[in-house]
Protein backbone atom coordinates (compact mmCIF):
# COMPACT_ATOMS: atom_id res chain seq x y z
CA UNK A 1 0.00 0.00 0.00
CA UNK A 2 1.58 3.37 -0.83
CA UNK A 3 2.11 6.36 1.37
CA UNK A 4 -1.22 8.13 -0.52
CA UNK A 5 -3.25 4.82 0.33
CA UNK A 6 -2.14 5.04 4.14
CA UNK A 7 -3.32 8.57 4.49
CA UNK A 8 -6.55 7.55 2.91
CA UNK A 9 -7.32 4.84 5.25
CA UNK A 10 -6.15 7.22 7.92
CA UNK A 11 -8.85 9.13 7.25
CA UNK A 12 -11.71 7.14 7.00
CA UNK A 13 -10.99 5.58 10.45
CA UNK A 14 -10.43 9.41 12.53
CA UNK A 15 -13.96 9.04 13.09
CA UNK A 16 -13.97 6.19 15.37
CA UNK A 17 -16.07 6.24 18.88
CA UNK A 18 -12.93 4.93 20.07
CA UNK A 19 -10.13 6.88 21.52
CA UNK A 20 -7.56 4.43 20.89
CA UNK A 21 -8.42 4.19 17.10
CA UNK A 22 -8.70 7.71 16.75
CA UNK A 23 -4.89 8.09 18.23
CA UNK A 24 -4.15 5.50 15.99
CA UNK A 25 -5.55 7.10 12.87
CA UNK A 26 -3.66 10.36 13.85
CA UNK A 27 -0.44 8.65 14.03
CA UNK A 28 -1.06 6.64 10.68
CA UNK A 29 -1.32 10.16 9.10
CA UNK A 30 1.38 11.75 10.32
CA UNK A 31 4.03 9.15 9.37
CA UNK A 32 2.83 8.90 6.24
CA UNK A 33 2.23 12.14 4.85
CA UNK A 34 5.92 13.38 6.20
CA UNK A 35 7.77 10.36 5.85
CA UNK A 36 8.54 11.48 2.21
CA UNK A 37 7.06 14.51 2.67
CA UNK A 38 5.44 16.04 -0.86
CA UNK A 39 4.21 19.53 -1.07
CA UNK A 40 0.14 18.01 -3.03
CA UNK A 41 0.39 15.52 -0.24
CA UNK A 42 0.00 18.07 2.89
CA UNK A 43 -1.77 20.28 0.94
CA UNK A 44 -4.73 17.48 0.47
CA UNK A 45 -4.22 16.15 3.93
CA UNK A 46 -4.52 19.85 5.10
CA UNK A 47 -7.83 20.62 3.25
CA UNK A 48 -9.24 17.14 4.02
CA UNK A 49 -8.83 18.06 7.99
CA UNK A 50 -9.97 21.39 7.66
CA UNK A 51 -13.60 19.44 5.87
CA UNK A 52 -14.09 17.07 8.03
CA UNK A 53 -14.31 19.67 11.06
CA UNK A 54 -17.99 19.76 9.61
CA UNK A 55 -19.11 15.93 9.77
CA UNK A 56 -21.36 14.83 11.89
CA UNK A 57 -20.07 11.25 11.56
CA UNK A 58 -19.62 9.62 14.79
CA UNK A 59 -16.60 11.23 16.03
CA UNK A 60 -15.08 12.69 13.45
CA UNK A 61 -15.45 16.47 14.83
CA UNK A 62 -12.95 15.54 17.70
CA UNK A 63 -10.54 12.83 15.55
CA UNK A 64 -9.76 15.51 12.81
CA UNK A 65 -9.48 17.93 15.47
CA UNK A 66 -7.17 16.75 17.47
CA UNK A 67 -4.99 15.36 13.98
CA UNK A 68 -5.29 18.69 12.85
CA UNK A 69 -3.34 20.02 15.52
CA UNK A 70 -0.82 17.35 15.54
CA UNK A 71 -0.31 18.14 11.53
CA UNK A 72 -0.45 21.70 11.71
CA UNK A 73 3.24 21.44 14.30
CA UNK A 74 4.68 19.13 12.01
CA UNK A 75 4.16 21.69 9.21
CA UNK A 76 6.30 24.45 11.06
CA UNK A 77 8.63 21.74 12.12
CA UNK A 78 11.58 20.49 10.66
CA UNK A 79 9.94 16.89 9.75
CA UNK A 80 8.52 18.98 7.01
CA UNK A 81 11.18 19.52 3.73
CA UNK A 82 8.84 20.99 1.31
CA UNK A 83 8.24 24.11 0.34
CA UNK A 84 4.47 24.14 1.31
CA UNK A 85 4.16 25.80 4.92
CA UNK A 86 1.30 27.94 5.45
CA UNK A 87 1.32 30.54 8.00
CA UNK A 88 -1.34 31.36 10.80
CA UNK A 89 -3.00 33.77 8.67
CA UNK A 90 -3.34 31.33 5.61
CA UNK A 91 -4.73 28.67 7.89
CA UNK A 92 -7.05 30.96 9.37
CA UNK A 93 -8.58 32.02 5.98
CA UNK A 94 -8.82 28.02 4.61
CA UNK A 95 -10.23 27.42 8.31
CA UNK A 96 -12.99 30.36 7.23
CA UNK A 97 -13.03 28.92 3.82
CA UNK A 98 -13.79 25.44 5.03
CA UNK A 99 -16.52 26.21 7.92
CA UNK A 100 -18.60 28.65 5.53
CA UNK A 101 -21.75 27.68 5.86
CA UNK A 102 -23.35 27.23 2.11
CA UNK A 103 -26.14 28.80 0.90
CA UNK A 104 -27.90 25.29 0.05
CA UNK A 105 -27.57 24.43 3.84
CA UNK A 106 -30.59 23.45 6.14
CA UNK A 107 -30.82 25.35 9.05
CA UNK A 108 -30.72 23.33 12.47
CA UNK A 109 -27.98 20.75 12.39
CA UNK A 110 -25.96 20.88 9.51
CA UNK A 111 -25.80 25.00 10.49
CA UNK A 112 -24.38 23.92 13.85
CA UNK A 113 -21.86 21.35 12.43
CA UNK A 114 -20.14 24.31 11.00
CA UNK A 115 -20.35 26.43 13.69
CA UNK A 116 -18.79 23.86 15.57
CA UNK A 117 -16.06 22.98 12.73
CA UNK A 118 -14.75 26.19 12.89
CA UNK A 119 -14.98 26.58 16.87
CA UNK A 120 -12.79 22.95 17.03
CA UNK A 121 -10.68 24.28 13.74
CA UNK A 122 -9.82 27.67 16.19
CA UNK A 123 -9.30 25.44 19.27
CA UNK A 124 -6.68 23.17 16.97
CA UNK A 125 -4.82 26.19 15.99
CA UNK A 126 -4.42 27.74 19.07
CA UNK A 127 -2.82 23.89 19.99
CA UNK A 128 -1.11 23.80 17.27
CA UNK A 129 1.45 26.33 18.27
CA UNK A 130 1.30 28.32 15.96
CA UNK A 131 -0.13 31.27 17.46
CA UNK A 132 2.64 31.64 19.38
CA UNK A 133 5.46 32.11 17.02
CA UNK A 134 2.54 34.79 15.07
CA UNK A 135 2.32 38.10 15.35
CA UNK A 136 -0.42 40.08 16.82
CA UNK A 137 -2.70 41.08 13.69
CA UNK A 138 -2.29 37.26 13.21
CA UNK A 139 -3.72 36.36 16.76
CA UNK A 140 -5.94 39.26 16.71
CA UNK A 141 -7.49 37.55 14.11
CA UNK A 142 -7.65 34.13 15.41
CA UNK A 143 -9.74 36.00 18.61
CA UNK A 144 -11.85 37.76 16.79
CA UNK A 145 -13.15 34.22 15.29
CA UNK A 146 -14.11 33.37 18.67
CA UNK A 147 -15.74 36.75 19.53
CA UNK A 148 -17.50 36.30 16.81
CA UNK A 149 -18.76 32.90 17.10
CA UNK A 150 -19.91 34.33 20.61
CA UNK A 151 -22.66 36.67 18.69
CA UNK A 152 -24.32 33.88 16.61
CA UNK A 153 -26.16 31.95 19.32
CA UNK A 154 -26.27 31.91 22.93
CA UNK A 155 -25.26 28.22 22.93
CA UNK A 156 -22.22 28.89 21.56
CA UNK A 157 -21.13 31.75 24.62
CA UNK A 158 -19.54 29.12 26.77
CA UNK A 159 -17.65 27.14 24.43
CA UNK A 160 -16.59 30.34 22.33
CA UNK A 161 -15.22 32.37 25.85
CA UNK A 162 -12.96 29.02 26.24
CA UNK A 163 -12.09 29.27 23.12
CA UNK A 164 -11.11 32.74 23.24
CA UNK A 165 -9.05 31.87 26.40
CA UNK A 166 -6.86 29.24 24.45
CA UNK A 167 -5.94 32.08 22.16
CA UNK A 168 -4.93 34.69 24.57
CA UNK A 169 -3.41 32.04 26.77
CA UNK A 170 -1.15 30.40 23.34
CA UNK A 171 0.21 34.06 22.69
CA UNK A 172 3.41 34.95 23.40
CA UNK A 173 3.72 37.79 26.66
CA UNK A 174 4.15 40.43 24.59
CA UNK A 175 0.99 39.96 22.00
CA UNK A 176 -1.24 37.97 25.14
CA UNK A 177 -0.98 41.78 26.87
CA UNK A 178 -1.97 43.86 23.48
CA UNK A 179 -4.59 41.39 23.09
CA UNK A 180 -5.98 41.62 26.45
CA UNK A 181 -5.66 45.59 26.64
CA UNK A 182 -7.14 46.21 23.44
CA UNK A 183 -9.33 43.83 21.51
CA UNK A 184 -10.55 41.60 24.21
CA UNK A 185 -11.42 45.27 26.24
CA UNK A 186 -12.94 46.58 23.83
CA UNK A 187 -15.49 43.18 23.38
CA UNK A 188 -15.91 43.62 27.13
CA UNK A 189 -17.01 46.72 27.38
CA UNK A 190 -19.62 46.52 24.65
CA UNK A 191 -20.96 43.45 25.69
CA UNK A 192 -24.04 43.12 28.58
CA UNK A 193 -22.81 40.95 31.55
CA UNK A 194 -22.75 37.23 31.03
CA UNK A 195 -21.44 34.43 32.89
CA UNK A 196 -19.17 34.00 29.95
CA UNK A 197 -17.38 37.56 29.49
CA UNK A 198 -17.22 37.35 34.17
CA UNK A 199 -14.95 33.95 32.82
CA UNK A 200 -12.83 35.76 30.37
CA UNK A 201 -12.05 39.01 32.90
CA UNK A 202 -11.47 36.22 35.52
CA UNK A 203 -8.74 35.08 33.03
CA UNK A 204 -7.33 38.09 31.75
CA UNK A 205 -7.45 40.67 34.75
CA UNK A 206 -9.00 39.41 37.93
CA UNK A 207 -7.75 42.05 40.46
CA UNK A 208 -11.02 44.02 38.43
CA UNK A 209 -13.24 41.76 40.00
CA UNK A 210 -15.02 42.97 42.68
CA UNK A 211 -17.95 42.39 45.01
CA UNK A 212 -19.86 44.69 43.06
CA UNK A 213 -18.65 43.03 40.05
CA UNK A 214 -19.93 40.11 41.06
CA UNK A 215 -23.71 41.48 42.39
CA UNK A 216 -24.24 42.56 38.95
CA UNK A 217 -23.36 39.44 37.49
CA UNK A 218 -26.00 37.67 39.93
CA UNK A 219 -28.68 36.97 37.37
CA UNK A 220 -26.30 35.87 34.61
CA UNK A 221 -24.59 33.30 37.43
CA UNK A 222 -27.83 32.19 38.46
CA UNK A 223 -28.92 31.40 34.89
CA UNK A 224 -26.44 28.83 34.17
CA UNK A 225 -27.66 25.93 36.17
CA UNK A 226 -29.59 25.77 32.94
CA UNK A 227 -26.52 23.95 32.04
CA UNK A 228 -27.50 20.90 35.08
CA UNK A 229 -25.84 18.26 35.51
CA UNK A 230 -22.39 20.16 34.60
CA UNK A 231 -21.65 23.16 35.54
CA UNK A 232 -20.63 26.70 33.85
CA UNK A 233 -16.63 26.96 33.22
CA UNK A 234 -16.78 30.04 35.35
CA UNK A 235 -17.96 28.05 38.25
CA UNK A 236 -13.84 27.22 39.22
CA UNK A 237 -12.31 30.15 38.50
CA UNK A 238 -14.31 32.41 39.99
CA UNK A 239 -14.73 30.13 43.19
CA UNK A 240 -10.28 30.11 43.45
CA UNK A 241 -10.83 33.52 43.62
CA UNK A 242 -13.57 34.28 46.15
CA UNK A 243 -12.47 31.29 48.49
CA UNK A 244 -9.55 33.04 49.79
CA UNK A 245 -11.39 36.53 50.14
CA UNK A 246 -13.95 36.92 52.44
CA UNK A 247 -15.29 40.56 51.29
CA UNK A 248 -16.02 38.70 47.48
CA UNK A 249 -17.62 35.26 48.94
CA UNK A 250 -19.83 36.68 51.32
CA UNK A 251 -20.98 38.68 48.17
CA UNK A 252 -20.88 35.59 46.10
CA UNK A 253 -22.57 33.82 48.84
CA UNK A 254 -25.04 36.31 49.69
CA UNK A 255 -26.28 37.80 45.97
CA UNK A 256 -25.87 34.50 44.07
CA UNK A 257 -26.02 31.41 46.06
CA UNK A 258 -28.41 31.88 48.96
CA UNK A 259 -30.94 34.31 47.50
CA UNK A 260 -31.12 32.80 43.87
CA UNK A 261 -30.10 29.34 43.77
CA UNK A 262 -31.01 27.73 47.18
CA UNK A 263 -34.78 29.04 46.54
CA UNK A 264 -35.45 28.58 43.10
CA UNK A 265 -35.96 25.82 40.76
CA UNK A 266 -34.38 22.16 40.91
CA UNK A 267 -31.73 22.63 38.78
CA UNK A 268 -30.86 25.99 40.96
CA UNK A 269 -30.63 23.82 43.69
CA UNK A 270 -28.83 21.48 42.14
CA UNK A 271 -25.99 24.21 41.10
CA UNK A 272 -26.03 25.01 44.85
CA UNK A 273 -25.14 21.84 46.20
CA UNK A 274 -22.54 21.10 43.48
CA UNK A 275 -21.33 24.47 44.85
CA UNK A 276 -21.10 23.01 48.13
CA UNK A 277 -19.20 20.50 47.28
CA UNK A 278 -16.63 22.17 44.94
CA UNK A 279 -16.00 25.21 47.37
CA UNK A 280 -15.06 22.92 50.09
CA UNK A 281 -12.80 20.26 48.05
CA UNK A 282 -10.81 23.15 47.02
CA UNK A 283 -7.48 23.52 48.44
CA UNK A 284 -8.64 27.58 48.67
CA UNK A 285 -11.11 27.01 51.49
CA UNK A 286 -10.18 27.33 54.94
CA UNK A 287 -12.37 28.45 58.50
CA UNK A 288 -12.85 31.21 57.23
CA UNK A 289 -14.86 30.39 54.63
CA UNK A 290 -17.03 28.23 56.23
CA UNK A 291 -20.13 31.03 57.38
CA UNK A 292 -20.47 31.97 53.95
CA UNK A 293 -19.97 28.41 52.00
CA UNK A 294 -22.33 26.57 54.73
CA UNK A 295 -24.65 29.67 54.60
CA UNK A 296 -28.31 29.11 56.48
CA UNK A 297 -29.89 28.54 53.27
CA UNK A 298 -27.25 26.23 51.64
CA UNK A 299 -27.44 23.78 54.61
CA UNK A 300 -31.21 23.58 54.90
CA UNK A 301 -31.58 23.12 51.07
CA UNK A 302 -28.92 20.22 51.78
CA UNK A 303 -30.87 18.82 54.56
CA UNK A 304 -33.91 19.28 53.13
CA UNK A 305 -32.76 17.40 49.97
CA UNK A 306 -31.12 14.51 52.11
CA UNK A 307 -33.57 13.97 54.51
CA UNK A 308 -34.98 10.00 54.35
CA UNK A 309 -38.69 9.98 53.59
CA UNK A 310 -40.05 7.38 52.11
CA UNK A 311 -43.77 8.51 51.51
CA UNK A 312 -42.33 12.12 50.13
CA UNK A 313 -38.59 11.70 48.89
CA UNK A 314 -36.85 14.84 47.39
CA UNK A 315 -35.96 14.54 43.79
CA UNK A 316 -32.15 15.99 44.68
CA UNK A 317 -32.03 13.35 47.31
CA UNK A 318 -28.96 11.71 45.17
CA UNK A 319 -27.63 14.55 44.49
CA UNK A 320 -27.48 15.91 48.02
CA UNK A 321 -26.65 12.35 49.67
CA UNK A 322 -23.14 12.60 47.27
CA UNK A 323 -22.85 16.12 48.34
CA UNK A 324 -22.98 15.18 51.90
CA UNK A 325 -20.38 12.19 51.08
CA UNK A 326 -17.83 14.98 49.06
CA UNK A 327 -18.07 16.91 52.01
CA UNK A 328 -17.26 14.73 54.85
CA UNK A 329 -14.38 13.31 52.23
CA UNK A 330 -12.98 16.99 51.65
CA UNK A 331 -13.26 17.92 55.64
CA UNK A 332 -11.36 14.77 56.21
CA UNK A 333 -8.23 16.16 54.40
CA UNK A 334 -8.44 19.73 56.22
CA UNK A 335 -7.35 21.08 59.60
CA UNK A 336 -9.41 20.40 62.91
CA UNK A 337 -10.56 23.97 62.90
CA UNK A 338 -12.17 23.69 59.28
CA UNK A 339 -13.96 20.51 60.48
CA UNK A 340 -15.07 21.82 64.08
CA UNK A 341 -16.71 24.90 62.21
CA UNK A 342 -18.60 22.10 59.22
CA UNK A 343 -19.98 20.28 62.29
CA UNK A 344 -21.23 23.77 64.54
CA UNK A 345 -22.70 24.85 61.22
CA UNK A 346 -24.95 22.01 59.96
CA UNK A 347 -25.98 21.25 63.64
CA UNK A 348 -26.99 24.87 63.87
CA UNK A 349 -29.05 24.58 61.11
CA UNK A 350 -30.55 21.08 63.21
CA UNK A 351 -29.00 19.56 65.79
CA UNK A 352 -30.41 16.14 64.62
CA UNK A 353 -28.89 16.35 61.06
CA UNK A 354 -27.11 12.78 61.64
CA UNK A 355 -30.45 11.43 62.41
CA UNK A 356 -32.11 13.27 59.60
CA UNK A 357 -30.16 12.42 56.68
CA UNK A 358 -29.29 8.56 58.03
CA UNK A 359 -25.65 9.51 57.99
CA UNK A 360 -22.33 9.70 61.13
CA UNK A 361 -21.25 13.22 59.01
CA UNK A 362 -20.73 15.11 62.29
CA UNK A 363 -20.02 12.23 64.43
CA UNK A 364 -17.45 10.60 61.98
CA UNK A 365 -15.72 14.59 61.84
CA UNK A 366 -16.24 15.31 65.74
CA UNK A 367 -14.23 12.38 66.86
CA UNK A 368 -10.95 13.74 65.10
CA UNK A 369 -10.89 17.40 66.26
CA UNK A 370 -7.75 18.51 68.30
CA UNK A 371 -8.66 19.40 72.52
CA UNK A 372 -8.94 23.71 71.61
CA UNK A 373 -11.57 22.95 68.43
CA UNK A 374 -13.47 20.41 70.71
CA UNK A 375 -14.05 23.53 73.35
CA UNK A 376 -15.10 25.67 70.47
CA UNK A 377 -17.48 23.13 69.40
CA UNK A 378 -18.64 22.81 73.36
CA UNK A 379 -18.96 26.85 72.65
CA UNK A 380 -20.95 26.78 69.99
CA UNK A 381 -23.35 23.88 71.93
CA UNK A 382 -23.86 26.18 74.57
CA UNK A 383 -24.84 29.06 72.70
CA UNK A 384 -26.95 26.93 70.38
CA UNK A 385 -29.12 25.88 73.86
CA UNK A 386 -29.49 29.13 75.02
CA UNK A 387 -30.66 30.71 71.49
CA UNK A 388 -33.44 27.26 72.30
CA UNK A 389 -33.89 28.66 75.69
CA UNK A 390 -35.32 31.99 74.30
CA UNK A 391 -36.91 30.88 71.60
CA UNK A 392 -39.14 28.94 73.71
CA UNK A 393 -40.72 31.99 74.69
CA UNK A 394 -42.37 32.93 71.28
CA UNK A 395 -46.10 32.96 71.42
CA UNK A 396 -46.33 30.74 68.43
CA UNK A 397 -47.18 27.63 69.73
CA UNK A 398 -45.05 25.63 67.06
CA UNK A 399 -42.20 27.60 67.16
CA UNK A 400 -42.15 26.52 71.13
CA UNK A 401 -41.93 23.39 70.72
CA UNK A 402 -39.47 23.24 68.02
CA UNK A 403 -36.92 25.06 70.27
CA UNK A 404 -37.95 22.57 72.96
CA UNK A 405 -37.00 19.68 70.45
CA UNK A 406 -34.09 21.30 69.06
CA UNK A 407 -33.05 22.08 73.27
CA UNK A 408 -33.49 18.42 73.73
CA UNK A 409 -31.40 17.75 71.00
CA UNK A 410 -28.48 19.85 71.68
CA UNK A 411 -28.21 18.25 75.16
CA UNK A 412 -28.26 14.75 73.64
CA UNK A 413 -24.93 16.53 71.95
CA UNK A 414 -23.37 18.06 74.90
CA UNK A 415 -23.34 14.64 76.54
CA UNK A 416 -22.36 13.05 73.79
CA UNK A 417 -19.54 15.40 73.28
CA UNK A 418 -18.48 14.89 76.34
CA UNK A 419 -18.33 10.72 76.13
CA UNK A 420 -16.51 11.17 73.00
CA UNK A 421 -14.11 13.70 73.73
CA UNK A 422 -13.64 11.44 76.86
CA UNK A 423 -11.81 8.82 74.92
CA UNK A 424 -11.81 5.23 75.80
CA UNK A 425 -10.98 2.98 78.48
CA UNK A 426 -7.45 1.32 77.99
CA UNK A 427 -7.16 -2.08 78.92
CA UNK A 428 -4.66 -3.47 81.47
CA UNK A 429 -1.95 -5.79 80.34
CA UNK A 430 -2.27 -7.45 83.41
CA UNK A 431 -6.34 -7.90 83.06
CA UNK A 432 -7.51 -5.79 85.56
CA UNK A 433 -10.01 -3.11 85.11
CA UNK A 434 -9.39 -0.94 82.34
CA UNK A 435 -7.67 2.65 83.04
CA UNK A 436 -9.55 5.58 82.35
CA UNK A 437 -7.88 8.23 79.99
CA UNK A 438 -7.47 11.53 82.12
CA UNK A 439 -10.78 13.79 82.07
CA UNK A 440 -9.53 16.73 79.42
CA UNK A 441 -11.24 20.19 80.18
CA UNK A 442 -14.16 19.48 77.55
CA UNK A 443 -15.03 16.83 79.76
CA UNK A 444 -15.28 18.87 82.74
CA UNK A 445 -17.30 21.56 80.85
CA UNK A 446 -20.04 19.61 79.52
CA UNK A 447 -20.55 17.85 82.97
CA UNK A 448 -20.80 21.12 84.70
CA UNK A 449 -23.36 22.45 82.27
CA UNK A 450 -25.33 19.00 82.49
CA UNK A 451 -25.04 19.52 85.94
CA UNK A 452 -26.91 23.07 86.21
CA UNK A 453 -29.50 22.02 84.02
CA UNK A 454 -30.65 19.39 85.73
CA UNK A 455 -31.05 21.40 88.84
CA UNK A 456 -34.34 22.84 88.12
CA UNK A 457 -37.48 22.30 89.12
CA UNK A 458 -39.70 21.99 86.93
CA UNK A 459 -42.51 19.54 88.10
CA UNK A 460 -45.57 22.87 88.52
CA UNK A 461 -44.67 24.38 85.71
CA UNK A 462 -45.14 21.11 83.92
CA UNK A 463 -48.27 20.16 85.57
CA UNK A 464 -49.41 23.70 84.63
CA UNK A 465 -49.14 23.61 80.96
CA UNK A 466 -50.80 20.07 80.86
CA UNK A 467 -53.80 21.33 82.67
CA UNK A 468 -53.63 24.50 79.81
CA UNK A 469 -53.46 21.79 77.32
CA UNK A 470 -56.58 19.67 78.57
CA UNK A 471 -58.52 22.92 78.46
CA UNK A 472 -58.98 22.43 82.17
CA UNK A 473 -59.81 26.11 84.23
CA UNK A 474 -57.22 26.92 86.63
CA UNK A 475 -58.13 27.97 90.08
CA UNK A 476 -56.70 32.05 91.01
CA UNK A 477 -54.22 30.92 93.45
CA UNK A 478 -52.73 29.10 90.61
CA UNK A 479 -49.22 29.97 89.47
CA UNK A 480 -48.42 30.61 85.15
CA UNK A 481 -45.23 29.15 84.35
CA UNK A 482 -42.70 31.94 83.96
CA UNK A 483 -41.01 32.86 80.78
CA UNK A 484 -37.40 32.59 80.36
CA UNK A 485 -36.35 36.35 80.81
CA UNK A 486 -33.41 36.29 78.36
CA UNK A 487 -31.22 33.17 76.03
CA UNK A 488 -29.30 31.50 78.86
CA UNK A 489 -31.56 33.03 82.10
CA UNK A 490 -34.17 30.83 83.77
CA UNK A 491 -34.52 28.36 81.40
CA UNK A 492 -36.94 26.03 83.47
CA UNK A 493 -39.81 27.31 80.97
CA UNK A 494 -37.68 25.22 78.32
CA UNK A 495 -37.70 21.96 80.11
CA UNK A 496 -41.18 22.39 81.34
CA UNK A 497 -43.08 22.77 77.56
CA UNK A 498 -44.61 19.48 76.11
CA UNK A 499 -42.36 17.96 73.27
CA UNK A 500 -41.41 14.52 72.34
CA UNK A 501 -38.92 12.64 74.35
CA UNK A 502 -35.08 12.92 73.65
CA UNK A 503 -33.94 12.31 70.54
CA UNK A 504 -30.94 9.40 70.79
Amino acid sequence: MSANDDMLSAFWTMGSDDPSVRAASADKLLSSAFSSPQASDLRYALKRLLAGLCSGRASARQGYAAALSLFLGHLSSPANTTAFGPGLADVLEALRDATAVPAAAKKGAETRDYAFGRLFGVLSVAKSGLIEAAGRGEAAEALGMCLEMYGTKKWMRETAAKAARSVIDSASPSVRAALISSDLASFLSSTPPTAETLYLTLATAPTSITPEVITSHADALASTSSLYPRVHIVWPALLDLCLPSPPLLSSLSASVVSSKLCTGTHERKALALNLLSLSCSSPSSGPSCVPHVFSRPAVRLLLNAATHDTSNKHTLNPLASETIRRVAEAAKEKGSGFRARVCATMLGVDPRFDSKTRTTTCHTLLKTLAPPDSLTYLSFLKSAFAKSAADAADEDEEKRLKAVRDGESVLDLISGAGKLFAGKPKPREDGGQPEMPAPGEVVFEALEFLMAAAFFDCSKATKADEEAGEGKKKSKKSKKPKKPAAAGGDLSSLFSLPGPAPHS
